[in-house]
């Protein structure tokens, strides 16, 4: 809680958690980091009023985390250095987790502002999201246990991106979508 980290580069994470369980992280800011934050493995977790910005890859990652909230992110400037990251990705065998309340804007070198990739488990929730200006997507959904609601994507290369669905728990689902 309350922790500014700057400066891991090339190959470092701000913030890193790795097999933990019931993690909570709160009002953290992560910049100039190869990654901003990451969620790996890690069961039962909470990520709230966290700020990424311009970190060489993405801003923040869940990757094969399950029963997890993303809540009031700010995800600014990512992907400077390396492409096709994203501000905020929900990968690998991840599942039951709530991206909500989140704005990305700026991500660069083709990254996506929100990917959720195959093998995503079941049930990922993208709600009350704002990206704006992406090189890549705005919302790049390639697995088929999404709900994506109230999104708004604008001046993005792409609004809204669906390929390669693995469907793990039926078609994703699209509500209010602007």
């Amino acid at each position: 809680t309350d922790v500014t980290v700057n400066g891991w580069d090339d190959v470092g994470h701000g913030l890193r958690s790795d097999g933990v369980m019931d993690l909570s992280v709160r009002n953290v800011t992560a910049s100039n980091n190869s990654l901003g934050v990451s969620v790996l493995r890690t069961d039962g977790f909470v990520v709230e009023n966290v700020r990424t910005q311009d970190n060489y890859r993405g801003g923040l990652q869940a990757y094969n985390a399950s029963m997890g909230i993303i809540r009031d992110v700010v995800a600014t400037n990512n992907s400077r250095k390396v492409d096709d990251w994203s501000g905020i990705r929900v990968v690998e065998a991840s599942s039951d987790v709530l991206v909500e309340n989140a704005t990305v804007t700026e991500t660069r070198n083709g990254g996506d502002a929100i990917l959720v990739n195959y093998q995503v488990l079941s049930n990922v929730t993208i709600r009350d999201v704002t990206v704006l200006n992406n090189d890549g997507a705005g919302l790049r959904i390639e697995s088929g246990a999404v709900t994506v609601e109230d999104a708004t994507a604008r001046g993005n290369n792409w609004s809204f991106v669906m390929e390669n669905v693995w469907e793990a728990d039926g078609p994703p689902q699209v509500k209010r979508l602007d």
